[in-house]
C-alpha cells in the first residue's frame, strides 16, 4: 500500500494514476510528460514534443533518422550526426561543434579556413600545414 502511494505521489505528484496515465502525455509540465514517456514508453507523437529532453529521449529509444538533424536544438543535431554519420549539410550547421565533427570526420576544405568560429579556421590551417609539408616531404624522397 505504501509503494503505491508513493508511486503515485512521487511520479507524478499525485495528479495521475495508471488509469489516466495517458493524460500525463499532454500535461503543460515537461517532467510530468517525460515521466509518461518513460512508464508507457516513448512513441512517434515524443519526437514532436515542444521540450527537447524528451524528442532526444524518443529518439535514443526509437533511434534516430534523418529528420534528427533538422531538429532545432544542437545537442539533438549532434547525436544524430554521430549516430548516423555526418553529411556535407553538417559542415553548413549553425552550431560550431557540428560543423568541427564534420571537418573531423569528411576532412578539412578551403571554406573551413573562413569558418565563423576560430577554432575551426585554427584547425584548418594546422590541417593545410601539415598537408603542404606532407607533400613536400614525398616529393624529396
Amino acid at each position: 500500500m505504501k509503494e503505491e502511494i508513493i508511486e503515485k505521489e512521487e511520479l507524478f505528484w499525485g495528479k495521475y494514476t495508471i488509469e489516466n496515465i495517458e493524460e500525463a502525455k499532454k500535461d503543460e509540465n515537461w517532467i510530468i510528460r517525460r515521466e509518461a514517456y518513460h512508464v508507457l514508453g516513448f512513441t512517434e507523437e515524443a519526437k514532436k514534443d515542444e521540450n527537447w529532453l524528451i524528442r532526444l529521449g524518443a529518439y535514443r529509444v526509437l533511434r534516430y533518422t534523418e529528420e534528427a538533424k533538422k531538429d532545432e536544438n544542437w545537442e539533438i543535431r549532434l547525436e544524430a550526426y554521430h549516430v548516423l554519420g555526418y553529411t556535407e549539410e553538417a559542415k553548413k550547421d549553425t552550431y560550431w561543434l557540428i560543423r568541427l565533427g564534420s571537418y573531423h570526420v569528411l576532412g578539412y576544405t578551403e571554406e573551413a579556413k573562413k569558418d565563423t568560429y576560430w577554432i575551426i579556421r585554427k584547425e584548418a590551417e594546422l590541417f593545410f600545414k601539415i598537408k603542404k609539408a606532407r607533400e613536400k616531404n614525398k616529393r624529396e624522397e
